[in-house]
């Protein structure tokens, strides 16, 4: 894979984090989709 792929994809992982800690601070707290962009990001690093 080249490097380019790599440090997009850890990038868009990264904004997945973001999104999720943004959602956090909402009320009411949709975990559901908290725990969507979780589950993305981990998926995107792993």
């Amino acid at each position: 894979m080249e490097i380019e792929t790599v440090t997009e994809w850890f990038y868009l992982a990264d904004a997945d984090i973001d999104s999720a800690k943004l959602l956090k601070e909402m009320r009411p707290q949709h975990r559901e989709i908290i725990c969507y962009h979780c589950e993305q990001a981990v998926e995107k690093i792993s």
